[in-house]
């Protein structure tokens, strides 16, 4: 695997993510597992979509192959919570921004 730019490459990725409307109940999954499938796939990492009986996508697996080291497993959700009104933040939720060394977004 070439080495990678993991920090500017997680920056982006998370970007990203923040950018796209995820809300648990209100968006669809199709384009935020897009995003992190496209991330996966360009770092060498081919992933699996998982799919609802009526073919929506539901979430992601995929797999590192190699070493001899221990298994782990990350288990996390691509949704959000909603957010409610947008007027009623400072900031737009899905406006990715690093502002004084915290994430805003």
């Amino acid at each position: 695997m070439a080495r990678m730019d993991w920090p500017g490459s997680i920056l982006s990725l998370t970007r990203t993510l923040v950018a796209i409307p995820s809300r648990a109940g209100v968006d669809s999954y199709d384009e935020i597992a897009r995003a992190v499938a496209d991330w996966l796939t360009g770092h060498g990492v081919e992933p699996t979509r998982l799919r609802d009986d009526e073919g929506r996508i539901v979430g992601l697996t995929a797999r590192v192959v190699g070493g001899s080291g221990p298994t782990y497993l990350l288990a996390a959700t691509l949704d959000t919570a909603p957010f409610g009104s947008e007027s009623s933040w400072t900031t737009s939720p899905l406006t990715p921004d690093v502002r004084g060394g915290w994430w805003w977004g």
